[in-house]
């Protein structure tokens, strides 16, 4: 098994993609075509005409494709002063397996990814089997049923890694795909049998401030009642003031860039004493006091509000990286999912971040996406969609 991991900073798609397949085929030490393959580049270029052209290059049974905020990040990354603006991760692995599948949006997401996954399994060759790994890439809003669906099939036991594509600010000019598919409001699948071992691990860079409460009303991703109150007067509260609760007369409005230090927080798991948190990320708050968050909320769970330190988002994707290898023995690759929210936050020390991933990954090649919401598993429970998290899966 091997695993190539390529960046470029080329002006058009065509070029960029001349790029990455070059130092592909350099870099490998099999000269035949991966058995996966997966893209991440930012908004603009991760067009159709871009998923056009990668159809010419690889197999359509595994390809993986997704946009990243900014671009990514990767062991090769030379220019400091911006992000690379496509990464491609390929897995030579022909005593493995792979397979990918995607869908489109729609009303019934749920039943959309069950049948994605089923594509991908058969794609795989593995049609009644559980991958080691399932690796998503979804569009923002629908995450929670895309992932009901998966678990529909493979089980709540199998690993699922994933990020929600992104763009630069939020506008909705996100986009995924697979090999025979290209969307702009939907999911691509993968299916991963690997030869060699994986272990896959989420964590946020956050801590429970002790304040906390029992949501009394909420619909989806609205956020109306903690203990009684609006949900934006308890909020404000609790973070000594990030956001402003809105005043008769006041208008909705975006507070993501107020609230990445500031997530809200449910208990998911435990570890001996230690609780393990999947957070939150406030967006918007409205005129009658609720806010809109980034992940589903029910009545009767009892939030935390958890605060965020920039050492923390610095210092914690590396330390993930390290409690996921299996041994001492230098691994193969890794793929990384950092929040986007989480990563502006620290932009100007990503470099920081990027050195430290290398040196918890020995200098094996891995890619780092930045997305605006992630999937994963705490101990002990099924895979579930956060926010302002970090995952991360590393191979062998």
């Amino acid at each position: 098994m091997q695993i190539v991991v390529a960046t470029s900073n080329a002006g058009n798609p065509r070029d960029v993609l001349h790029d990455l397949t070059t130092r592909i085929a350099v870099e490998s030490a099999s000269n035949t075509t991966p058995d996966f393959v997966t893209f991440q580049g930012e908004a603009g270029l991760i067009t159709a005409d871009f998923h056009a052209q990668t159809q010419s290059h690889f197999s359509a049974a595994a390809l993986h494709g997704g946009t990243s905020c900014r671009g990514v990040i990767a062991h090769d990354w030379q220019d400091r002063t911006r992000f690379a603006r496509c990464g491609v991760l390929a897995i030579f692995d022909p005593e493995g397996s792979y397979g990918s599948a995607s869908s489109g949006a729609s009303d019934t997401p749920r039943q959309c990814a069950a049948d994605a996954t089923l594509r991908a399994l058969s794609s795989a060759g593995r049609p009644s089997e559980a991958p080691d790994m399932v690796f998503l890439t979804v569009a923002p809003g629908k995450e929670e049923a895309v992932l009901e669906g998966i678990r529909s099939v493979v089980g709540p036991g199998t690993p699922i890694l994933g990020g929600s594509s992104s763009d630069n600010t939020f506008a909705g000019a996100w986009a995924q795909f697979s090999g025979d598919a290209f969307h702009t409001d939907g999911f691509v699948i993968s299916v991963l049998f690997p030869s060699r071992p994986l272990m896959m691990t989420v964590q946020n860079g956050c801590a429970p401030t002790g304040r906390n409460g029992v949501v009394t009303a909420a619909d989806g991703r609205r956020l109306i009642e903690i203990d009684g109150e609006p949900a934006a007067q308890v909020y404000e509260r609790w973070t000594n003031g990030a956001i402003a609760a809105p005043q008769p007369g006041d208008g909705g409005r975006m507070i993501m860039g107020s609230t990445s230090l500031w997530p809200l927080g449910r208990v998911r798991s435990h570890l001996g004493d230690v609780p393990y948190y999947m957070l939150m990320q406030p967006a918007f708050v409205q005129p009658d006091g609720s806010l809109d968050l980034l992940a589903n909320v029910k009545v009767g769970e009892r939030l935390w509000q958890m605060e965020g330190k920039p050492e923390h988002l610095l210092s914690r994707p590396a330390r993930m990286t390290r409690l996921a290898r299996r041994s001492e023995e230098k691994p193969v690759g890794g793929l990384v999912v950092y929040c986007a929210g989480c990563m502006m936050v620290v932009e100007d020390r990503m470099h920081e971040v990027a050195d430290s991933l290398m040196d918890a990954m020995d200098g094996a090649p891995f890619m780092c996406m930045f997305t605006f919401g992630e999937q994963g598993a705490h101990p002990n429970v099924p895979a579930e969609h956060g926010n302002l998290m970090f995952a991360c899966a590393v191979f062998g």
